[in-house]
């Protein structure tokens, strides 16, 4: 009987040890739950949205910087991180509610995309410099006013020591720019280019 006493006073001893490792442990795995639902799971959603929207945040501050010129002072850029989502809004001021971007007209749409795309620019530029910016149409979408906006805006870039690349078939925007090399279709998929800083090679 002694015998079995001693062996159930060790078992004891040994189930109280082992519950107070587990206490420890159910402790740690509460730790890291809590963190696992504050990253939002294994792809770490909210911590991704939290992280991305800071630099959203920013660039849309930036690029309201631009939009707002161009537009007139009608729009300018904003985010609701309530939404759970990083689609920025365009808070209009012909109306109470921000818009959607994907509400925007062409025209619109294009302003919008070249301010952030002029934001963007000035970000990296922070980390290695962004001497040349080239846009690739769009400016066909918008009204003369607007037209005129946006390619100040360029010209100021210009000014600032940026070369500004623009691919357009818009008759205005081909007056405001300097220096052209133009695409002449030759058929059968061929094509020359001429303009400054073109020669011809063989």
């Amino acid at each position: 009987l002694q015998n079995e006493l001693e062996a159930v006073a060790k078992s004891q001893s040994e189930l109280a040890a082992a519950q107070s490792a587990l206490d420890a442990q159910k402790v740690v795995a509460e730790r890291w739950s809590e963190l696992d639902k504050a990253l939002g799971g294994p792809g770490g959603q909210n911590f991704r949205l939290y992280a991305q929207g800071r630099n959203l945040r920013n660039l849309l501050e930036a690029g309201s910087e631009h939009l707002v010129v161009m537009s007139g002072g009608r729009y300018r850029f904003e985010w609701n991180p309530a939404a759970g989502t990083l689609e920025p809004l365009v808070r209009d001021r012909h109306f109470e509610a921000p818009r959607p971007v994907s509400n925007l007209s062409g025209g619109e749409s294009f302003l919008a995309s070249l301010a952030l795309a002029l934001a963007f620019a000035r970000f990296d530029a922070a980390r290695a410099p962004v001497g040349t910016l080239f846009l690739d149409e769009g400016f066909g979408t918008l009204d003369e006013a607007a037209l005129g906006k946006a390619l100040d805006v360029l010209s100021s870039l210009r000014d600032a020591g940026r070369q500004v690349g623009l691919v357009t078939h818009v008759a205005e925007v081909k007056e405001r720019i300097g220096t052209h090399v133009d695409v002449t279709k030759l058929g059968d998929g061929r094509s020359v280019l001429s303009g400054a800083g073109v020669s011809r090679i063989g």
